[in-house]
């Protein structure tokens, strides 16, 4: 049976590895470190959700506080649905 602190440590390792350097870096450490392909495929995708959900609240801050930035926001926005509508473009 694992020490839960050793178990703590690599998981951590891998989580760091994981934003730092991408899953290029994560899977292989990972491997090395004896978790599964599955286990660090787990990690890899629970991390990569964190991250999303972290700069989606950043990016939803900073154009709530930015006027510019809600302008350009809103040009492509609009941008978007001209092109939808289009006749080569549309669903």
């Amino acid at each position: 049976m694992r020490n839960p602190l050793h178990s703590i440590l690599v998981l951590l390792s891998i989580v760091v590895a994981q934003f730092l350097f991408g899953k290029k870096a994560a899977f292989p450490l990972g491997l090395i470190l004896g978790y599964t392909a599955y286990g660090v495929a787990l990690i890899v995708i629970l991390c990569d959700l964190a991250l999303m959900f972290v700069v989606y609240q950043i990016f939803s801050a900073s154009f709530a506080k930015l006027k510019w930035i809600q302008n350009l926001r809103y040009r492509f926005e609009s941008g978007q649905a001209w092109l939808a509508g289009g006749r080569w473009t549309r669903k």
